[in-house]
């Protein structure tokens, strides 16, 4: 059974819930780009994801849920995972 916040046709987004939060893995380690220059934005149901350096946005993620928008940022391994609260 999948989660009823499982985006499937978009391989670089894999979102978790855990209790009244979540956790979003954007996977771009294929994309020519460089991941600490990453700036990742969002509304109550979408999460931008802009490259500093050619000043554009690279990613938008529709969300099929309404998320707070104090969220915050890590990067591991490639991989950036936003975590903000459900509302």
């Amino acid at each position: 059974m999948s989660s009823p916040f499982e985006i499937n046709d978009d391989p670089e987004v894999d979102i978790l819930r855990r209790g009244n939060n979540v956790e979003i893995f954007l996977d771009l380690r294929f994309r020519d780009l460089k991941l600490e220059e990453l700036d990742v934005r969002c509304d109550s149901s979408s999460i931008y994801v802009y490259d500093r350096l050619s000043n554009s946005v690279v990613k938008i993620i529709n969300l099929p849920f309404k998320m707070s928008k104090d969220i915050e940022k890590n990067i591991r391994n490639g991989i950036i995972i936003v975590k903000a609260r459900l509302l």
